[in-house]
């Protein structure tokens, strides 16, 4: 995964200069990445230059989200030693996720000796990254940098550049991968793709259907045949008639 920062590997445009101001010290320098396709970026430590003759401290590199005034609360510190003329490269824990467009600080503790570029050499201008990356060192309207001094509580911004650079990745990776060290070079593998899964139980039985309706009515029945003649009834009484006839 590539890395990102404001100024390269190689040293600064302009040294620092050491300054001591017989007192412990916090300086910060403010960062912010440009545009929707910084969305994810995150940063995963610092650099910290120190120009050659100075003297190596013992300092406590810190993670701001917010741009104010300090004292503030780090989301990420990491203890350092840090040694002249180089960049000192400095991780954190964990990786933080920063917004596009919005400005976070990075800075260091002193217990005397800092390292400081005055604004008027940085100029009033954004620093973007050397390689051209929509990573910038803020414009000194911004302001550029803070810083407190513990023992009195005195505060406020500041237009220099600190010695203090920013280390971020574009995010974490969408799936795991496997690196192989082969022959001197690293590979990335993907990863392998796992088993299907078990099948689902079946589903339940489907309810019962509704009951059909009633048929429509049968035609009438044919008329029936006629029935057999009845039997011959027994016979009438006798009648005797007389008949009388007037003379």
């Amino acid at each position: 995964m590539t890395d990102h920062n404001v100024f390269g590997a190689s040293a600064p445009p302009w040294t620092p200069s050491v300054n001591n101001d017989g007192v412990s010290v916090n300086v910060t320098n403010i960062f912010y990445t440009s545009g929707s396709g910084t969305t994810g970026w995150r940063v995963k430590g610092a650099r910290i230059y120190v120009p050659s003759g100075a003297g190596s401290i013992s300092t406590t590199v810190s993670l701001y989200l917010t741009t104010g005034n300090l004292p503030l609360s780090a989301v990420q510190t990491a203890a350092a030693t840090l040694t002249a003329g180089q960049w000192n490269e400095v991780t954190f824990t964990t990786p933080q996720v920063i917004t596009p467009d919005t400005g976070f600080m990075i800075g260091y503790s002193s217990p005397g000796d800092y390292y400081a570029v005055a604004g008027g050499t940085v100029g009033t201008s954004a620093v973007q990254s050397v390689a051209s990356d929509p990573l910038y060192l803020a414009e000194s309207a911004y302001p550029r940098g803070r810083y407190y001094y513990p023992g009195s509580g005195a505060n406020g911004s500041s237009v220099a550049w600190f010695g203090i650079d920013v280390i971020m990745d574009e995010g974490a990776p969408a799936g795991a991968t496997v690196s192989l060290y082969i022959d001197g070079e690293w590979h990335d593998i993907a990863g392998i793709e796992g088993p299907a899964g078990p099948a689902g139980p079946a589903g339940a039985d489907g309810a019962d259907g509704a009951d059909g309706s009633d048929g429509a009515p049968g035609s009438p029945g044919a008329d029936g045949s006629p029935g057999a003649t009845g039997a011959t009834g027994p016979a009438g009484p006798s009648i005797q008639m007389s008949l009388v006839f007037g003379g």
